[in-house]
């Protein structure tokens, strides 16, 4: 059954000076909460020009 999963994660970028924090929330509908977590990861890595960053899910939960 298809369930609308909220995806939270924290992007680290890794600069010479100082590290930037980025928090994201995504909305994805999956059949389970790994699915989900694991379609975000692809779309987030794809869509980042950073190699330095490093990307943690900090929560997945349903949403109603």
């Amino acid at each position: 059954m298809m369930q609308t999963y909220k995806v939270s994660l924290c992007i680290k970028f890794l600069a010479s000076k100082c590290d930037y924090k980025i928090k994201k929330h995504y909305f994805v509908q999956s059949t389970n909460e790994e699915e989900a977590t694991n379609m975000v990861l692809k779309l987030t890595r794809k869509k980042l020009p950073f190699k330095t960053a490093s990307i943690e899910v900090e929560k997945v939960e349903v949403v109603e």
